[in-house]
């Protein structure tokens, strides 16, 4: 790690040279700490080569950069073999950042087929990071994949129609809002510099898709976010890679000592209504109390050692009240990637599987046997029920349909019935005949007698 710390602050051939030495470094280490003696250390040591092979690859084109990214993606896939979510969650959650991040660069080097599908999978891999790296617990790594998940939509819209583009740009533009919640110019200036400009960018490409007063209002904006970005630059004398991030000192949250006064009347009343009431949701009372705490004039320690939490917590719910206002007061949602199945999805799902197949044969009133589809299949199968479930509207694959089945313990397969005999001249096995001759039950065997003849 000292190869590549030193590198990151060096130019050109010196840079390029060190990083070299560290992966020659890491590989040395993995013949001492092998998978199966030492699996922590080997799989720590993989992430870093990794890293060193990611930060070589920004220095070289084509070909050879491609190549240094998959070699740098197995070895992030190799480090996830020991860091679990269950067990490890903070490497684990490092890693699945880490190789997002390198998912991504790939992306920007192969084909548009290609890319597509290695976008899909750095965005995954950003949505599992988020499971650890909450806003609570780890703001500025939360802010970190944030920027990268703007990154990652950003390109995503290039591949889309009009609308479909407008709507992944949005988005992009609301991660990296998010981010700069975290990444203030102040406490972390590189980052924000880095975020201002991918911001400026989405807005430009938001505008060459709008129209009139709206083409002219995005950039204006999108001009004055990389001229705030620049200035910053000049000041610093910090660089900025193009497609990367700068490697920066990690600083602590602002400690809060006094919230923000209230914006208007509304606001305060609203407020002390919720730090008063006794039903509601017990988030946004506890949250609503510390706020107006605060405002009487009670110090953080004060107002945590009343609430019984930390002060820790008390200071991040007021820095979020100061930039989110009321809707700071409540949890947000638990992060990861959105549910692509919604209840009411499911809940056809299940209530397809109650019906009958449309190739099973139904008895009308006639007494004669129809199926609604000839051609179909007479029998659930996790086959048939997607393709019914796609008619209905409900794009699933087998493989959820099966997990959901599972876990609701619903069957969709039975036993193969008659009426799904190929053979045309097959005939149904009738009622069982009886025995020629009946058994009989056997006598009772007469004892031996316990007396003998005189």
């Amino acid at each position: 790690m000292i190869l590549r710390d030193q590198a990151l602050v060096s130019d050109g051939d010196t840079r390029l040279e060190l990083l070299k030495q560290a992966v020659e470094a890491h590989q040395a280490t993995l013949l001492v700490y092998t998978h199966e003696f030492y699996p922590f250390d080997w799989a720590e040591t993989q992430a870093n080569l990794g890293l060193a092979l990611c930060d070589q690859a920004d220095l070289v084109e084509g070909t050879r950069a491609l190549e240094l990214l998959k070699q740098a993606s197995v070895t992030q896939l190799n480090a996830l073999q020991v860091f679990t979510r269950t067990y490890t969650p903070v490497q684990w959650a490092m890693t699945q950042r880490n190789l997002s991040i390198i998912n991504l660069k790939q992306a920007l080097l192969i084909t548009e087929s290609l890319s597509r599908d290695m976008l899909d999978r750095a965005e995954d891999a950003s949505y599992k990071a988020l499971q650890v790296y909450t806003l609570e617990d780890a703001p500025f790594h939360w802010a970190e994949v944030q920027n990268n998940l703007g990154d990652i939509v950003a390109h995503q819209a290039k591949f889309e129609d009009r609308t479909g583009r407008t709507t992944l740009l949005k988005q992009a533009e609301k991660y990296y809002y998010a981010a700069l919640h975290v990444c203030t110019r102040r406490h972390a200036p590189i980052l924000w510099a880095s975020i201002q400009i991918n911001l400026s960018n989405v807005l430009r490409d938001q505008a060459e898709i709008a129209e009139g007063n709206t083409h002219l209002d995005l950039l204006k904006h999108a001009v004055e976010l990389l001229h705030a970005a620049l200035v910053l630059r000049s000041l610093t004398g910090d660089r900025i890679k193009k497609g990367g991030q700068l490697r920066e000192r990690r600083q602590d949250m602002p400690k809060i000592l006094r919230v923000r006064a209230p914006q208007d009347v509304q606001e305060e009343k609203l407020v002390r209504k919720l730090a008063g009431s006794r039903h509601g949701p017990a988030d946004w009372i506890l949250h609503a109390r510390m706020v107006a705490r605060s405002w009487e004039g009670e110090r953080v320690e004060d107002i945590a050692r009343e609430l019984q939490c930390s002060p820790q917590t008390v200071r991040r719910r007021l820095h979020r009240f100061d930039v989110e206002g009321i809707e700071g007061l409540g949890d947000h949602p638990k992060p990861g990637r959105p549910r692509r199945l919604t209840i009411q999805d499911e809940s056809r799902l299940i209530a397809l599987v109650r019906q009958a197949p449309p190739g099973r044969l139904v008895r009308r009133r006639d007494g004669s046997m129809v199926a609604r589809d000839e051609e179909a299949e007479a029998q659930w199968s996790l086959n048939a029920l997607a393709q019914a479930a796609k008619e209905a509207g409900v794009a699933v694959k087998r493989s959820q349909i099966r997990t959901i089945l599972l876990r609701e313990g619903v069957r969709w397969r039975h036993t193969h019935s008659w009426g799904t005999a190929r053979d045309k001249d097959f005939v149904p096995k009738g009622r069982r005949s009886s025995a020629t001759t009946p058994s009989h039950r056997k006598a009772r065997r007469p004892s031996a007698p316990t007396n003998s003849a005189p």
